[in-house]
């Protein structure tokens, strides 16, 4: 094969390439393949010179993608309410949310529990709590509130890392981290 053969060849795999990613962004769920056959029987000659042929097959193959949340195990974990929409909440504000089988608990001003789901990302539980009334700091009770309502009507879930985000339907925000002490 001379260069110029080479050169053309080249600059055809690089379309073929570049066309395939782009199908691969219009067409999600696809992946480019090429592969390189060389078990054709007949030689091929080219400019007098005699070479076994190259064939390049190339097509977009659908590929699985699977859409299910990932189940995310927290048993055991316990974390630390750091921000409130948006509200960075102070490390000396042991605000906390702990899971241990299918029990669910939390403490801000009073004692919250019961037993919680986390179905296709949104955490569930119909917890009961002591009813002891905080006047500090000023939005203590308004945060345990919405917490409760929250996860009675269904929130949002997301674990990344070592961070937790609540997000309910109003769009009331609680992030938390693992908690050491």
């Amino acid at each position: 094969m001379n260069k110029d053969n080479t050169l053309i060849i080249i600059l055809i795999l690089i379309f073929i390439i570049l066309a395939g990613i782009s199908a691969t962004k219009l067409f999600p769920g696809t992946v480019l393949q090429i592969v390189d056959r060389n078990d054709v029987q007949s030689p091929v000659t080219v400019n007098g010179t005699t070479s076994a042929p190259t064939t390049l097959d190339v097509s977009l193959m659908p590929i699985s993608i699977s859409s299910s949340t990932p189940t995310v195990n927290v048993n055991g974990s316990t974390f630390r309410l750091t921000t409130f929409n948006n509200t960075v909440i102070g490390p000396d504000q042991k605000y906390t949310l702990g899971f241990e089988g299918s029990k669910l608990n939390a403490k801000f001003c009073n004692n919250m529990g019961g037993e919680y789901t986390l179905q296709n990302g949104i955490l569930r539980s119909n917890m009961i709590s002591t009813m002891m009334a905080c006047a500090e700091p000023a939005n203590l009770m308004l945060i345990e509130s919405t917490f409760g309502s929250m996860v009675s009507s269904g929130a949002k879930f997301s674990l990344q890392g070592h961070t937790l985000t609540l997000i309910d339907t109003l769009n009331n925000t609680m992030v938390f981290t693992v908690f050491m002490d």
